[in-house]
């Protein structure tokens, strides 16, 4: 119930802060979307014939996994002669478990391996791949497309918040102030802060709106003073005018 509470009041007072991935581009908050990911994971310049070699994938998105719908592993490596690369993740073969190339002379070679029924959360993987002849220059890419998990995004957010309640304090109470302008008569104060969750930082604009009484002035961006504080000072200038001639112009 307190994370609960905690976490309506962050929301209430942040409600911009998850509507920006970026100030230039947009990311949903609490919303299931189908994504797909294109990632680089691995290098080695060379394996073995028949020799197992290993390279570590870490499928940790921020926004969660709730389910992966596919997981190609792809290879891009160079050969002398035909080979056939055999793969596994975990220890476990993928549903394609081997490709055979049919190949002469040195040359580049492209293939891609279904993992979807091995690579099905969010996880660290070790992926081994085992040629029956050497190959070299061997790189690792993944083509994911996976459903994320709000639900995790959410717990990460009340996780945070209750680890860094100071800092979320801050963040209401000591944004940077960033404009200031008028409109009739009152004052608009534009204050930003910065959340960081996961690896993503989360820009949060608040506007204030303080009603002037006694009308905005627009070159000083403030709210203008009550009546008699101008008359105060108009009086205190003339005093101060009186003396200043009395005594040191006039020396009476």
């Amino acid at each position: 119930m307190k994370k609960f509470f905690l976490l309506l009041a962050f929301l209430l007072a942040f409600p911009s802060a998850f509507c920006q991935e970026s100030p230039a581009s947009a990311i949903a908050f609490g919303i299931r979307e189908i994504k797909t990911l294109d990632m680089y994971f691995g290098y080695l310049p060379y394996i073995s014939k028949n020799t197992w070699g290993y390279v570590t994938l870490n499928f940790t998105p921020v926004d969660g996994v709730s389910r992966i719908v596919v997981a190609n592993i792809r290879i891009v490596e160079e050969q002398s002669a035909s080979s056939t690369i055999e793969i596994m993740v975990n220890e476990t073969p993928c549903k394609t478990s081997s490709i055979t190339s049919y190949l002469t002379g040195k040359t580049q070679y492209v293939a891609d391996f279904d993992c979807t029924n091995v690579i099905n959360s969010s996880g660290i993987y070790v992926v081994g791949l085992r040629p029956s002849e050497i190959i070299y220059n061997v790189h690792f890419r993944i083509w994911i497309t996976y459903e994320n998990n709000p639900e995790e995004q959410i717990n990460q957010t009340l996780n945070y918040i209750v680890d860094n309640i100071d800092e979320v304090k801050m963040l209401l109470f000591d944004a940077v102030e960033t404009k200031k302008y008028c409109v009739n008569n009152s004052l608009y104060i534009e204050k930003l802060a910065n959340i960081t969750l996961g690896n993503k930082t989360y820009p949060y604009i608040k506007t204030e709106v303080v009603e002037c009484e006694f009308g905005c002035d627009e070159e000083r961006k403030e709210c203008n003073f009550p009546t008699w504080i101008y008359y105060s000072i108009l009086v205190c200038v003339i005093i101060a005018l009186f003396v200043i001639v009395k005594y040191v112009v006039l020396r009476i």
